[in-house]
């Protein structure tokens, strides 16, 4: 979780700059809407304890987009070979929106993503990876 991923990180740089996301259309921990959206695994629409725990510890909280994550989890097996899940797909598209900011520019710096979740469970998930694209006659369906 974030709560021990930046206690560590945290405790070993505290000049370290811990990134979280939420869904756009469910943005409660950066005060936005409440409300449905499509990021399995995050966006419960109310403040964790972990994450109560943490607020000291993050620097920033992003916004997402169903479309961006869901784009980005179809586009990462393509490109990497790596099969992710929706929440790792929304952390690429976080990832890439940083490296677009001028103090991420500099060379000596590093954008690290932490892949959250596998695609695996999602293989069956209605719409989510294309079907040409994907065997999943080996998945049982009951």
């Amino acid at each position: 979780t974030i709560e021990g991923i930046s206690e560590y990180l945290k405790g070993k740089n505290p000049n370290i700059k811990i990134i979280g996301f939420e869904p756009t259309s469910n943005a409660c921990f950066s005060g936005g809407p409440k409300g449905k959206h499509k990021i399995i695994g995050i966006g419960p629409g109310f403040k964790t304890d972990n994450f109560k725990r943490s607020t000291d510890r993050i620097d920033e909280i992003i916004t997402v987009t169903d479309d961006d994550a869901l784009e980005h989890t179809r586009r990462i097996p393509r490109i990497e070979g790596l099969l992710v899940g929706v929440t790792s797909g929304a952390a690429v598209w976080v990832a890439e929106q940083l490296l677009q900011r001028p103090e991420y520019k500099d060379p000596k710096k590093a954008v690290v993503v932490i892949f959250c979740d596998s695609g695996e469970r999602y293989l069956t998930t209605p719409g989510l990876f294309p079907a040409d694209n994907i065997d999943t006659s080996y998945l049982a369906t009951e």
